[in-house]
């Protein structure tokens, strides 16, 4: 069951390079899921509910 989780939108500076990164859940230790070139965060929101828990 997929349950509604607060997402929160953060950036870091990486060498100048703003990256921006998503945050949901408080897990430890954390799962980091990374995308590929030409695609965005989105290709994890239908799934980031899920794992937040």
């Amino acid at each position: 069951m997929i349950t509604e989780t607060t997402t929160e939108e953060k950036y870091i500076d990486v060498d100048g390079l703003n990256i921006r990164y998503i945050t949901a859940g408080n897990n430890d230790p954390p799962l980091v899921l990374l995308h590929g070139v030409g695609e965005s965060v989105i290709d994890w929101s239908w799934v980031l509910p899920e794992l937040a828990t």
